[in-house]
């Protein structure tokens, strides 16, 4: 039974999640990575969803927000009228989406290509990963000040 080998190194080493594998007799052998990635996180108190993909040689990754189940019309008109106005009158970020999706929920999305592969290391990916989520923030702060939900809080 193969048995994959997750591997993070050093900062000057890309990173190769599940990119080895022990084969029966023990031998390690490189093998091709499982896309796409999935994995979440939370930060100040909204739940991430990120996806890190591969199209054409270059990685690309991801990250979701749904910010809110939206009431269906006959059950608060008003509400959802503010989010369907709160969407249609503010500008996504760049490379971002703002939308209602066709279950009712307000999703906030983003995507941006990461560095060649032979670029791509752990402290790049993180910073990568970071300068997206904190280029939404203002994004959530005016979502939550329009939307009459609370202000996630800053040091969460």
């Amino acid at each position: 039974m193969l048995r994959a080998i997750d591997v993070i190194g050093e900062p000057n080493t890309p990173i190769e999640l599940n990119s080895l594998e022990v084969d029966q007799s023990g031998a390690l052998q490189q093998r091709e990575p499982q896309y796409p990635l999935t994995f979440n996180f939370s930060w100040r108190d909204s739940n991430f969803e990120g996806t890190v993909d591969q199209v054409d040689d270059r990685l690309t990754l991801e990250l979701s927000l749904k910010l809110a189940e939206l009431p269906f019309t006959a059950e608060d008109a008003t509400q959802r009228g503010n989010w369907s106005a709160i969407v249609s009158d503010t500008d996504a970020p760049a490379g971002g989406v703002l939308k209602i999706m066709h279950d009712s929920t307000a999703v906030l999305s983003k995507k941006i290509d990461l560095p060649e592969l032979n670029g791509f290391t752990a402290d790049g990916f993180i910073t990568n990963m970071a300068m997206m989520v904190l280029s939404l923030a203002p994004y959530l702060d005016l979502l939550a000040e329009h939307s009459g939900a609370h202000a996630p809080s800053a040091d969460a």
